[in-house]
């Protein structure tokens, strides 16, 4: 990404680390696969406006922006989504390093993100017998501890009182 004028990339991505912080979501998720579990890093906006989707996936090297008609699940009468997204290690590195000054509410979603991706993209899987790729056991263990570290922050245990807080 090419810089021209520090000021105004500056504000662009003050501007777009706003609009994850508002209308975005940083995720570390976990899914099962046939060798055992993969951790991954995710960055998406969606928004019903595109031109607000179109700015982040420009910075962040989204391929595409997908759309979603919330109409096809009967809600009938309803905006399209619009829907940029980036995900994996090496690509993950540079726009959460470029954003992770900014950010405000999702700031330590970002730090986390970003150690599991530059940790990934460090450790070296060995190869079985039959060619399949095994991370130690201690890379699994250190990769579960920062996704549940991602669990506490992300998804906050609730409130048991229904009493509102009040404003001071």
């Amino acid at each position: 990404m090419p810089v021209k004028d520090n000021q105004r990339e500056d504000a662009r991505t003050a501007y777009i680390a706003g609009l994850i912080d508002g209308e975005g979501s940083i995720m570390i998720i976990k899914m099962k696969e046939k060798w055992g579990l993969k951790y991954q890093a995710v960055v998406s906006i969606v928004n019903t406006d595109r031109r607000l989707v179109e700015i982040p996936a420009k910075l962040l090297g989204a391929k595409r922006i997908y759309v979603h008609d919330p109409s096809t699940n009967g809600f009938k009468g309803r905006k399209l989504c619009y829907k940029c997204k980036i995900q994996g290690t090496r690509k993950m590195i540079e726009p959460l390093k470029l954003l992770l000054p900014y950010l405000v509410c999702k700031k330590e979603q970002a730090k986390l993100a970003l150690r599991l991706c530059e940790k990934m993209t460090r450790s070296k899987p060995t190869k079985t017998k039959k060619g399949k790729h095994r991370i130690s056991a201690g890379e699994a263990r250190w990769r579960e501890k920062i996704y549940q570290k991602y669990i506490s922050i992300a998804r906050p245990q609730r409130l048991t009182e229904r009493t509102p807080e009040r404003v001071k």
